[in-house]
């Protein structure tokens, strides 16, 4: 690995980008024993910033807002409520792509820092939502995508990306994982 790097410092530097995000995700959240989480879905849009280091390395950073809406079922003294807790945060990547020489594909890792924006719980007649959601997460956020269009400074691009939260729901008992589909595009100077 370390020479893997080494070598990538040894070409020229791409270009800087910015890109347009619009993605369709599937949030889940791992169950915590009194409440079950349910798959819901959601949409994330932004703007990134992408900076070439070299030939194959960006470091990619930006602003995304996500929906990241859970449904659950929760159990109180015996009766289970049906609720959907409906989130929005503001989160900023912190990511780093790799893009193999002579391929459109590539990969990319890091992580993202999500600040709520928004939180509101509703369920059944006569449930009270207890969930507490931190206002600041942070998710591992790993993917692969591939430079459908590639003219050069304009490029598009579909995503596939993977987040697991590190904390959230219930003071980090329970965490959110994600599944997204993007589409970027991108434009370079």
């Amino acid at each position: 690995l370390v020479i893997l790097f080494a070598l990538t410092f040894t070409t020229n530097a791409q270009a800087f980008y910015i890109a347009g995000l619009a993605g369709y995700r599937w949030n889940n959240a791992s169950n915590d024993g009194a409440v079950t989480f349910k798959s819901t879905p959601g949409y994330q849009v932004g703007l990134l910033l992408m900076f070439g280091f070299t030939d194959v390395l960006l470091f990619r950073a930006g602003a995304i807002y996500t929906s990241a809406d859970t449904d659950f079922n929760a159990v109180v003294n015996g009766i289970n409520y049906a609720a959907k807790q409906k989130l929005a945060y503001l989160d900023i990547p912190a990511v780093i792509q790799f893009s193999p020489p002579g391929t459109s594909l590539y990969g990319f890792g890091g992580l993202k820092f999500g600040v709520k924006a928004s939180d509101s719980c509703s369920g059944d007649p006569g449930y009270t939502c207890t969930t507490t959601v931190t206002t600041l997460n942070t998710m591992l956020d790993l993917g692969v995508g591939y430079d459908i269009i590639n003219l050069g400074l304009v490029k598009l691009a579909v995503e596939g990306e993977y987040e697991s939260g590190l904390s959230n729901f219930n003071g980090g008992a329970s965490k959110t994982n994600a599944i997204a589909a993007n589409a970027l595009a991108k434009i370079g100077f």
